[in-house]
Order: C-alpha cells, then sequence, then structure tokens
C-alpha cells in the first residue's frame, strides 16, 4: 500500500509545475482529513484551505503583488504555515525570523532586502515594527493575535483562487546566513529549485517517510523544519506542532496523536534519551525518526536504535545545495540487537545517484580518496550564488563544485564522513584536530550527555553537559578525573584536551543545535576576566529549570 501511495504521488508531482499548485489540489482531494494540529487548535485541509484564500485576497487589497517581499517574525505556527502559502500563491517573496532574532538584525536585514509588509507578533517582537516603520520608505506592519490586525483580515476578506503567473526562475523564499563574516548573507529560493528539491525527496527518501502520516516537528518551521511542511501536506499527512521544542513536549505531542514520524535535532534526540521518564513513555506508534542539521554521535545513535529500533534516517544538506546530498537509510543502521559498525553510523549516508563529491586540501587539489579535506559538491539543488555578496560567492564555486565548508572524507565503503566546519578545526603545533574525533570518544564515557571541543587562544577545552544520573555537583571533580584517564588511553597525545569543563547546559541555537561560538565567547570572556570574578556559566535554560 506505501508503494502504491508513493507511485500515485511520484505519479502527481508531474502533473504540477510548482509546489503552490500540487498543494491546492492537494487540500481539495483531502478537505476533510486532519491537516494541522498546533497549540491554537485544530484545522482540516478544507478550514486551512479556505484561511489561505482569504488570506491571498487580504494581501491583494493591501497591495502585496508578485516580488514584493514580505519579512515574517512570528512564533513558529499555524500563521507561519497560512502566510507562506499565501506568498507561494501571489509570488511575493517571504524572509521569515525566528521569534529569538534580535529586532536590530531585522532591521539590518531590511535594509539589505527592504520588504513591503512585516506580520509579526507583539509578544515577541515589539521593537521590531517600530523599527522597521521608521525605514525610508516605511514598512507595514500588520500584527498576528486575538482581535489584531491579521485576523481581521482574514475574517474581512472573500476567499480568493488567485495565482500569480510564475515563472520557475522567480523567487519565493529568502534565506539569510551570516556565515564566517557576520554579515547578512541573502539565499534566494526559487520554484524550480523547490519542486527539484520535493521530486528529489519523494525519489530518494525511505517509502515510509514520505507516506500520509502524522508528523510532530521537533524542529522549527523557520528553520530546516520548513522542509518537512509541503512533503507532509501534498502527502496528505498531518502535521503536529508541539507546545515547545523540547524533548518532554514532543514526547507529549507523540504519545497524545499517536505520530508516526517525528523530525529532530541530534540534541533533541539525546533530551530525549536522557529523559527519566522515557521507559514510561508509549511512543511506539512511531515508525520514522529523520535526524538532522548537525552530526549525532556514534554511541548516542546506537543507544538510540536499541530503544527504538531501525526506525531512523537522515540525510545530508544545507540552504546552499537542499537535500539530500546522502542518505543513511534506516536499513542502513542495523538493528536493534545489532547495530550498524559505528563508521556507518558516524556517517552521512552515501551520496544519492545524481550527487557528486570532490576533496580537496586548502589549495584546491584532489585528495585520493579515504583522505581529509574539504567538501566540494555538485548536485542538481546547488543554489545559484548569494545575493549582493560576489566575493563570497567567488568563493564557494569551482569547476562547478560548491564548497561546503566542512571537512570531511568518503570511506572505503563510500560513506560521506563529515566531521567540521572550516572554522572549528583547531590547528596547533604542525597538527590538525578535528573536535568530533575527540567528541565520539568522549561520548563512550558513560557520564556525557553533550560534549564539544574548543580552542580559545592557545587553549583547548572540552566543555561537556552530564547526563541526568551524574549531574551532582560533588560528583564532578571525580567525573573529570575520571575522564582524563579514560581519554589518555584512546588518544592521541596532541588530541587531549588542555581543561576539561562540566556545564549544567551547553547553549543551544533555536534550531536546537549547540553554538560552538557561545560556547568559545563564554570561555574568553572567563580568560578575560580574573578568576576571583568569574561566576559559573548557566544558560538560560538551564536557569529556568533550577527556579533561580
Amino acid at each position: 500500500m506505501i508503494l502504491l501511495k508513493l507511485l500515485i504521488l511520484r505519479l502527481v508531482l508531474r502533473l504540477f509545475r510548482l509546489p503552490r499548485d500540487l498543494l491546492r489540489w492537494t487540500f481539495r482531494l483531502h478537505s476533510q482529513r486532519i491537516a494541522l494540529i498546533t497549540p491554537k487548535g485544530i484545522l482540516s485541509f478544507g478550514a486551512l484551505g479556505t484561511r489561505i484564500d482569504r488570506l491571498v485576497n487580504a494581501l491583494l487589497q493591501h497591495g502585496m503583488r508578485k516580488g514584493d517581499r514580505m519579512f515574517v517574525n512570528l512564533r513558529d505556527g499555524q500563521e507561519v504555515i497560512e502566510l507562506s502559502m499565501a506568498s507561494a500563491r501571489i509570488g511575493t517573496v517571504m524572509a521569515p525570523f525566528h521569534e529569538a532574532t534580535p529586532a536590530h538584525a531585522i532591521a539590518r536585514a531590511a535594509q539589505v532586502l527592504h520588504p513591503r509588509l512585516l506580520v509579526y507578533d507583539p509578544k515577541i517582537a515589539n521593537q521590531v515594527n517600530e523599527s522597521l516603520a521608521r525605514l525610508d520608505p516605511p514598512v507595514d506592519c500588520i500584527a498576528v493575535g486575538p482581535d489584531r490586525e491579521y485576523e481581521q483580515w482574514i475574517a474581512a476578506a472573500e476567499p480568493t483562487s488567485y495565482r500569480a503567473p510564475l515563472k520557475l526562475s522567480d523567487p519565493t523564499g529568502i534565506g539569510l546566513t551570516s556565515g564566517t563574516t557576520g554579515e547578512p548573507k541573502v539565499i534566494f529560493t526559487d520554484s524550480s529549485r523547490g519542486m527539484l528539491a520535493l521530486r528529489r525527496m519523494i525519489r530518494f527518501a525511505d517509502r515510509k517517510s514520505v507516506s500520509m502520516t502524522k508528523m510532530v516537528l521537533g524542529i522549527p518551521l523557520i528553520g530546516a523544519g520548513s522542509g518537512v511542511l509541503v512533503p507532509v501536506l501534498a502527502s496528505g499527512g498531518t502535521l503536529i506542532i508541539p507546545n515547545s521544542y523540547s524533548a518532554e513536549a514532543i514526547a507529549d505531542a507523540i504519545e497524545k496523536h499517536s505520530a508516526k514520524q517525528t523530525f529532530l535535532t541530534p540534541s533533541l534526540l539525546i533530551d530525549m534519551l536522557d529523559m527519566p521518564d522515557l521507559d514510561q513513555r508509549d511512543l511506539r506508534s512511531l515508525e520514522r525518526i529523520t535526524y538532522g542539521t548537525e552530526t549525532m554521535p556514534a554511541a548516542k545513535l546506537e543507544q538510540a536504535i536499541r530503544r527504538f529500533g531501525p526506525v531512523f534516517q537522515q540525510g545530508y544538506g544545507m540552504a546552499e545545495v537542499l537535500p539530500p546530498v546522502s542518505m543513511l537509510y534506516p536499513h542502513d543502521h542495523g538493528t536493534r540487537a545489532q547495530p550498524a559498525p559505528r563508521h556507518v553510523l558516524q556517517s552521512a549516508g552515501k551520496l544519492v545517484s545524481d550527487v557528486r563529491v570532490r576533496i580537496t586540501d586548502d589549495d584546491h587539489k584532489v585528495l585520493p580518496p579515504g583522505t581529509i579535506g574539504l567538501v566540494w559538491i555538485a548536485a542538481p539543488t546547488v543554489f545559484s550564488g548569494y545575493q549582493n555578496s560576489s566575493g563570497e560567492t567567488g568563493d564557494v564555486f569551482r569547476d562547478g563544485y560548491l564548497n561546503t565548508r566542512d571537512y570531511g572524507y568518503v570511506d572505503r565503503d563510500g560513506y560521506l564522513q563529515i566531521l567540521n566546519r572550516s572554522y572549528d578545526v583547531i590547528r596547533r603545533q604542525g597538527e590538525t584536530i578535528y573536535p568530533r574525533q575527540v567528541e565520539e570518544v568522549v561520548h563512550d564515557f558513560p557520564a556525557t550527555k553533550e560534549a564539544w571541543l574548543v580552542a580559545v587562544g592557545h587553549q583547548n577545552t572540552l566543555c561537556l553537559s552530564l547526563r541526568h544520573a551524574y549531574q551532582k555537583h560533588d560528583q564532578h571533580a571525580q567525573i573529570r578525573s575520571e575522564l582524563a584517564d579514560f581519554l589518555k588511553e584512546r588518544l592521541l597525545p596532541w588530541q587531549l584536551p588542555d581543561q576539561i569543563r562540566i556545564f549544567p547546559q551547553l547553549p543551544r541555537s533555536f534550531l536546537g543545535k549547540v553554538l560552538r561560538r557561545e560556547v568559545r565567547e563564554v570561555l574568553q570572556a572567563e580568560q578575560n576576566t580574573a578568576p576571583a570574578k568569574v561566576a559559573p556559566y548557566v544558560s538560560s535554560t538551564a536557569r529556568e529549570a533550577e527556579g533561580t
């Protein structure tokens, strides 16, 4: 049955040029099915489609047209999905910003992109609208919330079937990345790239991953989570957005709705494995756990396979080259009783058939198989370049290949091994330290929850958080001593950290990824402060949990 549905979906995809047209057809076909479950409530495909039809008309009445740019600064939820789909219908270009994005960063992006409209949540963005309203020309600002303009717009507008005539090359979305420079770099996504990515996902993903099902979103839509929106809804599935992106909230949603799929960062999957009540949770409905946006420690993945079974899938990709680039399928993970070998679990899988890889040294010389170097990718979904950053764009393309700025290699069995971003690699005393190689060893130490090796000045520091069973402060000195002895037996002398630090929780981004940059900033601040005045670092999440 799953194979039949997959074949039908592939045939349907050939009938539509644009994702928006596929979704309109899907919404009519499945009008009575549940499309969306959020903290606000439940919407069928029919009800969600009607709201989008009204929103399209409201945006048109406000003067929005093809090519106009719209900023969105909201919490993840129903409105983000409605705006994304309405924008695709009109041909406006939407730039979403997460609730954690500072107002000054959005204002700076507005000076580059010149949006006509901002849709924002006053509870999280009460300064953003003021900043954009002061620009020349000023940006129209529409608030979301009970009795605010957004709902008034939808209530007052009549549904419309309007669809702007679009070319495949017309931009549909904007992504911004700071990269290594700190200045915003703009990445446009057009209709052809989005539809090609969807077709390739249907072609290369595991069958159950693209079947009509309930999926709990574990990564924000304003981020990598956006990649599952169209596939889930286009297949007639139900997207479930939890109360928060925490392991507990995601587990609650899986239990409550008997969800079959979820999409998590490695950090969130590790959080879930470390939940004290995990064994009391009924998560038997899960048939697929997709993990991504960061590498997953093999020791933790083994633990997850033994707990949940071989239900895992991951791939490699990024904003500059949309996934899938490589895939590690459920059957590649081994079995519950016998997980796959470590070199497989540490990998990003094998390249899919229409992708090529090249590994080079820093001088662009191609290296032999198995040698660590910079990873260059040639794939159908590689982007065309950064806007207003020709110098940056020139640095990332060579001979038809994209420089991912990741270091890695292809192993003897054809698995793509991704180690670290170029700016995280540590070079000292003539040796090159790839932090991931050290961190993989640290994850075999029983007390480790998460671990990151960072360099500040001439000192390498291993920063880790502990599993809940080892979190008593009076154990920390003993744990550091035992871990130091553990590493001496397993690492080369030049790979050993200069010091070991235990954190209540390592700082994370809004995407649920540990931020090496913030870890380095904390350590740098401590180096610049007299030891007597240094307070132990506690993340905001940890402070909230401790009630301090």
